[in-house]
């Protein structure tokens, strides 16, 4: 099968830039808690970007992995297509455990267990025809603290497929079965259940911190920041102070941050954006400042925006991921202002993938597709020009496509 690659930083060797597009052996189901899935669409994310450009922080991370290279990607849509014995009995509690909106499943299951589920010969043929399946990319340990206590997405052992183990971005992925999130044909478009690993961050923020009624900043309007505008309005936050930073010629984000309910955006490349940023927090916010600041860029300068912008005792909800060092006075800036200050990371297992569902039954998935959240979809031997328009600028969400996308 077809699949992007990525050799394994070697110590003393220079980290190539790009990927590679390999013909790799197709993988097998090797244990009973196995499942493997045909990719339909996988997500390209801003963590593939930088190992794409070989950012040292990722050549840190992925040192030592086993092996000569990886295949990258954590998006994705498929297809059940293999499982092992175990597996098969967790797909049929999968099954049971929440009612799908697909008509041919609600029959089929009727008031069955899931044991009843698993021994009929035909339910093989309704998991590879009726579902749609992605995955928890974060492969955790299930014994440290963090894992005991309901902290998951914490584990201490995390491995991450598409960066420690092979991912998504090939014609099949095998997933822990217990990792795997159904969808039934018809609930979600299978191109939003691409990305759902990204929303799911944005899901997280959300959970993370109490927005209804609070007026909300979100620094970075790339996919998380513009599904946090979306969710962040259908419960009830507000005002919504938008901010990114676009060249000349880039693709106009922060229009699109309007149309999910933003009230107000700033480049901040533009002349006295700084300024008219803090003059808008002024008057939306009687003069106190945002409640919460979700910062989504990943830039030091946005740093700066959210705690000139914050009010006293607000809260500052890091995502973004930035590199190097950046100076900050505590005394001053974080506890005279009694500001909280929260690191977001992954998705909350499974609590923020129950949300999203929830959230989807409303239309979410339906409001991405009208606005133009995703930009690109390429087959996957095209995934430099998708690559390309991410770091141009040009592109929000980028699909690539390992199969026909009518097959």
């Amino acid at each position: 099968m077809q699949a992007i690659t990525k050799p394994i930083p070697k110590p003393g060797s220079e980290w190539p830039k790009g990927f590679q597009l390999l013909d790799v052996p197709e993988p097998k189901v090797g244990s009973a808690d196995q499942v493997k899935i045909k990719v339909y669409a996988s997500g390209v994310c801003g963590t593939d970007v930088s190992i794409y450009r070989a950012s040292q922080a990722l050549a840190e991370s992925m040192a030592g992995v086993p092996g000569e290279r990886v295949t990258i990607g954590h998006e994705f849509c498929g297809e059940l297509s293999d499982w092992g014995t175990q597996a098969l009995a967790h797909l049929a509690d999968l099954v049971t455990q929440r009612p799908f909106g697909n008509e041919r499943i609600r029959r089929f299951v009727g008031s069955r267990s899931a044991r009843e589920l698993a021994a009929d010969p035909k339910f093989p043929d309704l998991l590879r025809s009726e579902f749609y399946a992605t995955a928890e990319m974060h492969v955790t340990c299930g014994q440290c603290l963090q894992c005991s206590i309901g902290q998951r997405h914490l584990c201490q052992k995390t491995k991450v497929q598409g960066i420690h183990m092979d991912g998504s971005y090939a014609e099949f992925v095998l997933v822990p079965a217990e990792d795997v999130v159904l969808f039934g044909k018809g609930e979600i478009p299978p191109d939003v259940i691409a990305f759902m690993d990204a929303i799911g961050n944005s899901v997280h923020m959300v959970q993370s911190t109490d927005i209804v009624g609070r007026s909300l900043m979100i620094t970075g309007c790339g996919v998380q920041g513009l599904v946090s505008v979306a969710i962040a309005k259908k419960l009830g936050a507000g005002p919504i102070i938008c901010t990114d930073a676009l060249p000349e010629g880039a693709l106009d984000k922060l229009a699109i941050a309007k149309q999910l309910g933003a009230d107000a955006c700033f480049n901040m490349l533009s002349p006295g954006a700084r300024e008219a940023l803090r003059a808008t927090v002024v008057e939306l916010t009687g003069g106190n400042g945002v409640d919460v600041v979700f910062e989504l860029s990943g830039n030091y300068r946005a740093y700066d925006d959210a705690f000139s912008n914050l009010r006293l005792g607000g809260k500052l909800t890091l995502l973004g991921l930035p590199g190097g060092t950046y100076p900050l006075n505590f005394s001053q800036q974080v506890i005279f202002r009694g500001l909280t200050i929260h690191g977001v990371f992954g998705r909350r297992v499974f609590d923020s993938w129950h949300l999203m569902q929830e959230l989807f039954s409303q239309g979410l998935g339906e409001t991405i597709l009208q606005h133009s959240i995703i930009t690109h979809r390429l087959p996957l031997s095209q995934y430099d020009e998708g690559f390309a328009a991410l770091q141009n600028g040009k592109a929000i969400k980028v699909l690539l496509y390992p199969h026909n996308r009518e097959t």
